[in-house]
C-alpha cells in the first residue's frame, strides 16, 4: 500500500460547495456522468517541483518547491479534477488535464508493488516530467505518468538514480539553452 503525507485538508468538497464552485463542479459531473452524490475526493498530497539546477547538478532531491494540498477529485467512477487548495485549505484551482488521470495509473501502478510506500507527487514543467516519487524498504522509485514527456517511460516503476541518470543531462541542457546570448530573447 501507499500513503501521502498525513495533514491535508479534510473539508475540500464542503468548501467547493460553500465557496461557488458549483458551476464547476456541475460541468464535471455531466462529464464524468455523475450524480452530486457521485462526487468523492481522493486522500490529499502536494506536489514537489524539482529545482532545475539542482537535478543539473546532480543533487536531485534538494531544492523543491512544495505547493499547497491537492485532491483528486472523482466522479462517475474516474478521476475529474484535481483540486488544488491554498494555505487555508480553501481551493483555488481545478486542473484537468491528463495529470489526473496519469496519477490515478501510478496510484494503481504503485500500490501493486507489495511494500508500504510513502507517497509524493514530483514534477518539473521545464523538463516535461511528472511522476509518483516512492520512498520504502530502503528504496526511492519513480513512476512517471502523463504529461510526462521525457524517455523515461510512463507507468515504469523506476529507481530514482536511474531516473535521474536520465533527467541530469536534459536539465543541465535546458539550462544552458536558457543562458543564451540572442538579444531578442530566442
Amino acid at each position: 500500500t501507499i500513503s501521502f503525507t498525513a495533514g491535508g485538508p479534510v473539508d475540500t468538497l464542503e468548501k467547493l460547495h460553500a465557496l461557488n464552485w458549483g458551476d464547476d463542479l456541475a460541468r464535471l459531473r455531466a462529464t464524468g456522468f455523475a450524480e452530486d452524490a457521485g462526487l468523492t475526493l481522493g486522500t490529499p498530497y502536494q506536489v514537489d517541483y524539482l529545482s532545475l539546477d539542482a537535478v543539473a547538478h546532480g543533487s536531485p532531491t534538494e531544492a523543491v518547491h512544495t505547493t499547497q494540498w491537492r485532491n483528486l477529485l472523482h466522479g462517475g467512477g474516474r478521476a475529474l479534477a484535481e483540486v488544488e487548495s491554498d494555505g487555508a485549505g480553501d481551493p483555488i484551482a481545478l486542473h484537468e488535464g491528463p495529470a489526473k488521470d496519469g496519477l490515478e495509473a501510478a496510484i494503481a501502478q504503485a500500490e501493486s508493488l507489495g511494500p508500504d510506500f510513502t507517497a509524493r507527487v514530483v514534477q518539473s514543467a521545464p523538463l516535461k516530467f511528472s511522476a509518483l516519487k516512492l520512498e520504502g524498504d530502503g528504496k526511492e522509485l519513480f513512476i512517471p505518468y502523463p504529461p510526462n514527456l521525457t524517455p523515461l517511460p510512463n507507468y515504469q516503476v523506476i529507481p530514482a538514480d536511474e531516473a535521474f541518470a536520465i533527467l541530469k543531462p536534459l536539465a543541465a541542457q535546458i539550462l544552458e539553452a536558457s543562458k543564451g546570448s540572442d538579444t531578442s530573447g530566442g
